[in-house]
């Protein structure tokens, strides 16, 4: 049974703004998007060809941007609710987001939004797509899924809103029917996490596994680890800087489904394998550049700093991992190394998965970043259109070795959560010689790895220098704030 009102249910834009007042830096510059255009040019993809959806609401009923204005010049908007008037009844909010996430440019000679390529958008208000789009049972006390949800056949989806007011198993509901979707549909979720601080009980879609949680760079935003649907998962996964129209997620979420859009047009010129949502994720993660003055740190079994998470978007990072390649893993010694970017997709594991890379002579590891993902599979047990569903979650781990002397020899490092379905090495001052990532699982499930590692030259005196590297390796795992 469908709920047909929503007594209880509180959807808000506002707290997602951040201050509207505050002045920034260009955004573009931020996340590496200004020098990857300066590189790319004409031939950077732009999310051309990708479909979205944009999921809005400004606290009153309004979730449509106002469809005639320039920045939207050329743009299909499809009005998935029915009720949106695209001209009237537009608002700011879904104006303000959606330049950030696909606009044209803003005026002459003032760019655009990263994905200005993006031409199909389906709009829906929020209150609506949560109720009747997701099927939320009513409220009865009992234990209830309600029907299936409408199929949400998009690439990537912004969520630049939050919700609260849900029992905990409406929340779990929901959940649980989100990542449903990320699964039957390939979708990439994004979604913001509330301007308010340690908040937990506004972080609505934040708990979720199968999308990306995102934040701001100067950390006002809600972070402790998840409380429900499995409690003590970190979040976000990532930050991203102000904007023009303020500092708040609303604007970080719409610039990450932007690089999301990017990453899945390339990767259609790729293969199928990258196309793959825990793809895009993972190398998006592992694209993220960090802010050490915040102290940013993770733990072998905490993958992503508590406020902070992989860090800053940065699309640059995230677009080179791509262009990099796909590197299988091998389950005996590897005969090759990997690209200093790069990525695999497996549709599954029985036996560790090694991956093998090599710092030169006379150089020292500058940094390397690896991201490991993996969806948590939510299985649909009725077929008469009522939601009856089981999940499963792996637990995979990853580790860093030094093989220069004896492969797999030393372990340095590992990511071991039992709780995430990511986990993160992150390193610098490594000397030369061959190193290894291993994957492991508990059991066959299929997963993406992404990094990125850059080296830099020895100065001389060569060996007195290489000494003072090697004696300052770090590998985060202990928190220090600075």
């Amino acid at each position: 049974m469908i709920r047909n009102a929503i007594p209880y249910l509180c959807v808000t834009a506002m707290l997602l703004f951040g201050s509207v007042t505050a002045s920034h830096a260009d955004w573009r510059d931020d996340i590496g998007w200004t020098q990857l255009l300066s590189e790319r040019g004409t031939s950077l993809a732009n999310g051309s060809g990708v479909v979205v959806s944009h999921i809005d609401s400004d606290g009153s009923g309004d979730y449509h941007p106002y469809a005639d204005h320039p920045w939207f010049a050329g743009k299909t908007f499809v009005d998935g609710t029915g009720t949106g008037d695209p001209t009237n009844g537009a608002s700011r909010h879904p104006e303000f987001v959606g330049f950030v996430f696909y606009g044209n440019e803003k005026s002459p000679g003032v760019p655009s939004s990263i994905a200005s390529g993006i031409s199909e958008i389906h709009v829906y208000d929020a209150s609506d797509w949560v109720v009747n789009k997701l099927g939320l049972a009513v409220d009865d006390g009992s234990v209830d899924f309600g029907s299936d949800p409408v199929a949400q056949p998009f690439e990537v989806s912004n969520h630049s809103y939050i919700f609260n007011g849900f029992a905990e198993d409406d929340a779990v509901e929901l959940l649980t029917k989100v990542d449903f979707l990320a699964n039957q549909h390939n979708t990439t979720y994004v979604v913001g996490s509330t301007n308010v601080g340690t908040d937990t009980t506004r972080q609505g879609w934040a708990h979720n596994y199968n999308g990306i949680t995102v934040g701001r760079s100067n950390g006002g935003h809600a972070h402790t680890p998840t409380t429900i649907y499995g409690a003590g998962r970190s979040k976000p996964e990532l930050v991203g800087p102000g904007t023009e129209f303020g500092t708040g997620s609303s604007f970080t979420t719409a610039m990450t489904s932007g690089a999301a859009a990017i990453l899945r047009e390339q990767a259609k010129t790729i293969s199928t394998n990258a196309i793959q949502n825990e793809v895009v994720k993972a190398q998006l993660l592992a694209g993220a550049t960090k802010a050490f003055d915040t102290g940013w740190s993770r733990t072998s079994t905490q993958p992503l700093d508590s406020v902070f998470g992989a860090g800053q978007l940065n699309v640059r990072n995230s677009y080179l991992i791509q262009e990099g390649g796909e590197f299988d893993g091998s389950t005996t010694e590897p005969i090759a190394s990997v690209g200093a970017f790069g990525w695999d997709y497996s549709s599954g594991i029985t036996d560790p998965l090694l991956y093998d890379f090599e710092i030169g002579a006379g150089e020292v590891l500058d940094e390397l970043s690896a991201i490991l993902t993996w969806n948590i599979d939510v299985t649909d047990n009725d077929a008469s259109g009522l939601f009856d569903p089981t999940t499963f979650l792996a637990n995979m781990d990853l580790e860093l070795y030094d093989s220069s002397s004896t492969f797999l020899g030393t372990l340095l490092d590992e990511s071991v959560s039992t709780v995430d379905n990511v986990e993160h090495i992150y390193a610098q001052g490594l000397a030369a010689g061959r190193y290894t990532l291993r994957v492991t699982s508990d059991s066959d499930h299929d997963f993406a790895l992404a990094w990125r590692f850059s080296t830099t030259a020895v100065p001389e005196p060569g060996m007195a220098m290489l000494g003072l590297f090697a004696s300052g390796v770090c590998f985060f795992r202990r928190r220090r704030r600075i």
